[in-house]
Formats: structure tokens, C-alpha cells, sequence
């Protein structure tokens, strides 16, 4: 079981319960077979006679409750079975018998076959084949433009599920409840800042004038109880800053106080500079700029070699959920199958860019995170627009803890963690 604890908008739980069911249906559900390499007639006999012994093999081992086998005659022909992992004895034992009729009539002079029940799927060929069969519900999602995030997470935690279990096997279902946490902190705590575009002497006074008035407007608009806000002032600075979707009000407006002026001393005279905390992110610049930074838990998983599965599911659940969400923001936390290896994530967008940019740019940077870093047991990339993070420890704000209730009156007689950090820039120049 999976489970994962949101805190943005009412508890967020995603789990996944998996189950182990059986079938006693007594012919297979067909879904689809592939006839490839049409023999002649010459070789047929002889082929057809050893295909007839290599079947007969795979249905003698799935009577022998075999889920799976692979087998060849004496000519070089390949065969295998493999049974869902849900199935029953029984069932597999049925469709493993119809199979190997089935598939000689649907294929009776091929030389490479393969079909597909829900039950089962056989195989037989005399070269190594690689055929990928597509199925789709005609139904479509709420957001058909969108990709289907749910899916797509609950796929990738099957896989990594799937991968270390003995039958290389894994069902389960997701489901998604929400909730919203906030949190108080009087200094936000610092991750890192870019300083760009060097200003001249001849113009900085101007340019600083007007940055001073552009800051100060965004820190009024978080006294405001603004948790995003963006603003420009009259020579084109443009500026924004944006709170994470889980801090109160206060400390929100502490952090982007705090980052109005710890962004000027960090780049005094730059005309375009980014700051990011773990509470709020800064930015001001007068051309469109992308930088990325990339931040990482120095600690790997304990299959390096393999993607962070159960990261990638809980960026794209938490994604899919963001993009839909008038914050533009979403965190929870997944926990593995054996109750656990826990991972907590975070996704983020800026809202002056809608639901489609967002999910293009948080989809951007779950790519970027499985191909930089996918040993590493925690990452954040920072980016103007969006972020991700994920830990293996709680990361989260959470809400006071409230007093105490009074006891309540008698009733009356009557009633009875090091980090490494990767900076990466795409600068697009604007009129400004």
C-alpha cells in the first residue's frame, strides 16, 4: 500500500491498495495476436511438427502451475508463456491450454506468433521479435489536453514496485483526497539566487530609483495577504514574487520583505536578479530570463542504477493535481508498499503563466530531474516559472498545533540534511 498526505486545499491522501484476485473464468478474454513470417510450404511439416511439441511443453508446465516459462524445440523455436500475476492456478493452467490452440488457428503458417487474453499471453518464434500492440479506452479525461498525470504516476509505482518483486509483477489503484497546512517562520531559509546583467554607472541611479519603487510594491502587496503578485514599473522593470502554497499569510509576507532586501544586497547593481527561499521566490528583471538551478541530496538510492520510481510517480500525481488547483501548487508524500520508504514532493507554478504552461514547465523539469539525477535519494530545480522537490523526510509546513480545549462542563444529573547545485541559463531577449 501507497499512500500519499497532501497539504494544500483539505488531508490529502493518494494510496494505492493492491490486491491479489483470481479468475475462474474457463476461456480467456482476447485482446489481440500478431502473425509475422509466413512460411512455406516446403519447411512447413517439419516446422508445424516441432511448433506442436513446443506447444504441448508450455501446456504441460502451466498444468504443473508454472505462471511463467520459456521453452525451445530442437529446431531453434522460442516459446514462452506468462500469466498475470493476479490469476489463479486454475486460470492461468485455462488459458494457457486455449492459448496454444488459438493462436495455430488464428496463425496456422506463421512462424512467429504472439496473442494476448487478459488472462495470459503465448508466444512462439524463430527470431527474436519485438512487436508493440496499442489499446485505448475511447473515453477521455477531464483535460484531454493535459497529460494524465494520475496514470502516468500510477504506472511509474507500479514499475518500481514491479522491478523487485519475484513475479516482476504489480496491480494496484490510486486515489486522491486533498488538504491545506500552513506555517510560521520570522526568517525564510535561503536556497540560492542568480544576478544577472550587469548594470553601467550612467544608467544604474535611474534604473535603481525605479527598482526601489517596483520592490517596495511587491512587498506592499504581500502585507496585502497577496500570496503571487507581479508588477512592472514605468521604465519596464518587470517583478514578481511568489509564496509556496502551504505558508500562512505572515509568513509570506515576512519572507518577501526579507527578500526585497536581501536581493538587492546579494546583486547590487544588476539589472535583472532571482532570489529563492523555502518560503517565497523574488525575481525582477528587465528582459525575459530562464535560468535553472538544479540542487541535490548527496545520498543515492539503493538501486542507483535504476530511475527514482517512486519520485517520478509523486511529481506527476502532484503535477496533475497542481495544474487543476487555483494555486498552481501541490505537496504530499507516497509511501512504498512496505509501509516504510517514504518520499515527499512539492510542485509549484507562478501564476502569472496558466494551467497549460505549468504543466508544460513542471513536466519539463520531472524530465530534467530523471535525467540528471536519478540515483539521488533528493532533488529541487528551481526555476522563474515552476519548481519540484522531493525528499525522503518531511519537508512540509505544518499547521500550530491548537491549544488545548477546556474539559467540558459536568453533565448535569439528569443526563447519564548537503546539497550540490547545477545553475543552467536560456536568456531571451524582449523589447523592452
Amino acid at each position: 500500500m501507497f499512500s500519499l498526505h497532501n497539504t494544500i486545499a483539505f488531508p490529502l491522501v493518494l494510496f494505492a491498495v493492491f490486491s491479489l484476485t483470481s479468475s475462474i473464468n474457463s476461456q480467456p478474454t482476447y485482446n489481440d495476436n500478431i502473425c509475422l513470417d509466413q512460411s512455406n510450404q516446403t519447411t512447413n511439416a517439419n516446422y508445424q511438427s516441432n511448433l506442436t511439441v513446443l506447444l504441448n511443453s508450455l501446456s504441460s508446465k502451466a498444468s504443473q502451475n508454472y505462471s511463467f516459462y520459456n521453452d525451445s524445440s530442437n529446431i531453434g523455436i522460442y516459446g514462452l508463456f506468462l500469466c498475470r500475476g493476479d490469476v489463479s492456478n486454475s486460470t492461468c493452467q485455462s488459458c494457457v491450454s486455449y492459448a496454444t490452440q488459438d493462436i495455430t488457428t488464428r496463425c496456422p503458417s506463421n512462424n512467429s506468433a504472439i496473442i494476448w487474453y487478459d488472462e495470459c499471453m503465448l508466444r512462439y518464434s524463430n527470431v527474436q521479435t519485438s512487436p508493440e500492440v496499442l489499446m485505448w479506452n475511447v473515453g477521455n479525461t477531464t483535460s484531454p489536453d493535459q497529460p494524465n498525470f494520475s496514470a502516468i504516476a500510477l504506472m511509474n509505482f507500479l514499475t518500481g514496485t514491479a522491478v523487485n518483486d519475484d513475479l516482476l509483477f504489480h496491480d494496484g489503484n490510486l486515489t486522491a483526497m486533498f488538504s491545506l497546512t500552513s506555517s510560521i517562520n520570522s526568517q525564510p531559509t535561503y536556497n540560492d539566487n542568480i544576478c544577472l546583467d550587469q548594470s553601467n554607472q550612467t544608467n544604474n541611479a535611474n534604473y535603481q530609483s525605479n527598482l526601489t519603487v517596483l520592490l517596495n510594491s511587491l512587498s506592499s502587496k504581500a502585507s496585502q495577504n497577496y500570496s503571487f503578485y507581479n508588477d512592472s514599473s514605468n521604465i519596464g522593470i518587470y517583478g514578481l514574487f511568489l509564496c509556496r502554497g502551504d505558508v500562512s499569510n505572515s509568513t509570506c509576507q515576512s519572507c518577501v520583505s526579507y527578500a526585497t532586501q536581501d536581493i538587492t544586497t546579494r546583486c547590487p547593481s544588476n539589472n535583472s536578479a532571482i532570489i529563492w527561499y523555502d518560503e517565497c521566490m523574488l525575481r525582477y528583471s528587465n528582459v525575459q530570463t530562464s535560468p535553472e538551478v538544479l540542487m541535490w541530496n548527496v545520498g543515492n538510492t539503493t538501486s542507483p542504477d535504476q530511475p527514482n520510481f517512486s519520485a517520478i510517480a509523486l511529481m506527476n500525481f502532484l503535477t496533475g493535481t497542481a495544474v487543476n488547483d487555483d494555486l498552481l501548487f501541490h505537496d504530499g508524500n507516497l509511501t512504498a508498499s512496505n509501509g516504510s520508504d517514504q518520499t515527499y514532493g512539492l510542485v509549484q507554478c507562478t501564476r502569472d503563466i496558466n494551467s497549460s504552461g505549468c504543466s508544460s514547465c513542471l513536466s519539463q523539469l520531472i524530465k530534467d530531474a530523471e535525467s540528471c539525477c536519478q540515483s539521488k535519494i533528493g532533488l529541487r530545480i528551481l526555476t522563474p516559472s515552476c519548481s519540484i522537490r522531493y525528499e525522503t523526510y518531511s519537508f512540509f509546513q505544518q499547521p500550530p498545533v491548537p491549544p488545548p480545549s477546556a474539559p467540558a462542563p459536568p453533565a448535569p444529573p439528569q443526563s447519564s540534511g548537503k546539497t550540490c547545485r547545477f545553475v543552467i541559463f536560456y536568456v531571451v531577449w524582449i523589447d523592452g
